[in-house]
């Protein structure tokens, strides 16, 4: 499910989305490079805990990210 999602412009090819880490409620902040898609999925573990986290971001029409962040 969309824990958490939103983003701010940075440039033409980079946002910042975020999202909130399932194990322990951290907020995390990520850059997502649109030159790599507008989907885009990926792993990466919680800076706070180490929990591996499953990353979809998706690029939405109005230019801004959607984050969602599930454990692995």
């Amino acid at each position: 499910y969309w824990r958490d999602w939103s983003s701010d412009v940075c440039s033409s090819d980079l946002l910042e989305g975020r999202y909130f880490c399932d194990t322990c409620n951290q907020e995390v902040f990520l850059p997502i490079d649109v030159s790599a898609g507008l989907r885009q999925d990926f792993v990466e573990e919680c800076p706070l805990c180490g929990s591996p986290m499953v990353i979809h971001a998706r690029v939405q029409p109005d230019g801004r990210a959607r984050v969602e962040g599930t454990r692995e």
